[in-house]
């Protein structure tokens, strides 16, 4: 899939989006289904900080929650740059 990260071998778990992509997924997927980023994070399985990690591009995303994410949102991965 030519949205994970090859470049490290430590990064292959990871989506590694270009520009500023991430957070336009992250929002795209939140203001399609749900009303906070707290409730984001609880439908994925994941934190509000961790939320705020991949919001600020602190972490990478990892390509479980990437799935999860496009799945519950039914967004087109196609549509981001990676």
């Amino acid at each position: 899939m030519k949205y994970l990260d090859t470049n490290d071998k430590y990064d292959l778990n990871y989506v590694k989006f270009k520009d500023n992509d991430q957070v336009r997924f992250f929002e795209s997927v939140k203001n399609g289904r749900f009303a906070t980023w707290k409730e984001l994070a609880e439908n994925i399985g994941l934190s509000k900080g961790m939320i705020s990690n991949y919001l600020s591009g602190k972490s990478k995303l990892p390509l479980t929650a990437f799935k999860k994410m496009v799945e519950i949102s039914g967004s087109n991965p196609q549509s981001f740059s990676f």
